[in-house]
């Protein structure tokens, strides 16, 4: 009986390859990670909109006197 030696991958190629593909899902992990961390924060800043925001119209509704405070401060 004789072998093939052609006919088939290395362990090495085998090992290379497997080190490849998980490295490329790390990368995607961390990217959809990131993601959706951006995702919860841009979701919440539309709930409760932006912090700023909210104190000008604070001061527009308490009236000239506060928007006056705001400016010195």
């Amino acid at each position: 009986m004789t072998r093939n030696r052609g006919a088939g991958f290395t362990l090495i190629e085998l090992v290379v390859t497997m080190s490849v593909i998980a490295i490329l899902a790390a990368l995607a992990l961390s990217c959809c990670i990131a993601l959706q961390t951006q995702a919860r924060v841009a979701k919440t800043q539309a709930i409760l909109g932006d912090p700023i925001c909210l104190c000008v119209g604070a001061c527009a509704s308490a009236g000239e006197q506060c928007a006056e405070q705001w400016r010195d401060n």
